[in-house]
Parts: structure tokens; sequence; C-alpha cells
């Protein structure tokens, strides 16, 4: 029988182990999109912060109390048209908290629901948020994981109107939303 030494018998349980840790990974690491949540942790808004943030217009609300980050593209004053989802992120660094809200100052103004070409996005309609913070969160959810599964999305305007949401802003949108979901840990 071979002898081995203690040194050998370690590097087979490590071997071991790394074997283990590759065929046992998950796919991908699950949301948790359903949970309403608007804490942040202090390495998630040091990302954000630092990373970030330089995609983004910054500026100062309610007598400081949330830092409201726009992005650039999104907001982007030589496109003549207006954002149709524009979303912007509120941080409220004094609680540890982040908000993800539809712009009320840039949204098309007869925007009353959003729709989308797949049955399991929106029933029928998605009518546009309250101003409360878990409807607009709720209504952030549904608009990324239709993003994500790339259904083509519209604005349905007071007269019926439909305005689809175009590829440039929709990878804006996503992108917003996106960053907001890994700010507060949800991604």
């Amino acid at each position: 029988m071979l002898k081995f030494k203690l040194s050998h018998w370690f590097l087979i349980w490590l071997g071991a182990m790394f074997l283990l840790v590759v065929f046992t990974q998950p796919e991908s690491r699950p949301d948790r999109l359903d949970r309403i949540d608007f804490k942040v942790t202090e390495s998630a808004e040091l990302y954000f912060r630092n990373v970030r943030s330089y995609h983004y217009m910054h500026s100062q609300e309610a007598g400081d109390i949330f830092d409201v980050y726009r992005l650039k593209t999104l907001f982007d004053p030589e496109t003549e048209s207006p954002p149709l989802l524009p979303f912007a992120v509120y941080n409220n660094w004094r609680a540890n908290e982040a908000f993800i809200r539809l712009d009320t100052a840039h949204i098309l103004p007869e925007a009353v629901a959003l729709t989308g070409d797949s049955a399991g996005v929106f029933t029928d309609r998605g009518a546009m948020p309250d101003a409360t913070n878990e409807a607009q969160y709720l209504f952030a959810v549904n608009v990324y994981r239709a993003l994500r599964d790339d259904v083509a999305l519209s604005l349905i305007t007071a007269d019926a109107d439909t305005v689809p949401l175009p590829d440039v802003r929709k990878k804006s949108v996503k992108q917003v939303l996106t960053d907001y979901f890994k700010l507060t840990g949800k991604l």
C-alpha cells in the first residue's frame, strides 16, 4: 500500500472539493424580485456610487434627503422625444434605502397604461402605477421581467394610441432597473 503524506491527502481533498463545487453550481442565481424591500447595503451603495453613478446624472431633492440618479442615455437632451419610461433611482442615504420611481417630470403626460406582446407579462394592460413606493416597485419588476424576456412594450395613451418603446430606450430602461435591483440586492 502506498504511503501518502499529509500534503498528498490535502491535495486530493482539495481537488475533490473543487470538482464538487464545479458540478453542483446552479445555472443562474435566482432573483429575489418578489420580496418588496428597499434596504441598501453599504457595499452595494459604494459600488453604485463609485462605478455605476458615472453613467447617471445626479441631483439632490427633498431638502438634500434624496440623491436622485437619472441615466444619461435615457434623459439625453439631444434626442427630441421624451423618455417613455423614465425610471430614476432615489437613494435615501440616511436611512440606507433606495427607491425606483417613474420620473413624473419627464413621463409622457398622456400615458395611461403599458402593454406587452406577451400575455404573461401584463394582464391586458398594465396601468401606470400609483405614487406609492410599493406600487412603483411592482411596476418596475413587471417592466424588468418583460425587458428580460424581450417582450415588445408599448405605452397606451388616453386616446387609445399605442407608442412603442424603441430598442434603444429598452436597453436604457433595462440598465436602470438592473442597476437598481443590484443596488437593493435583488439580483
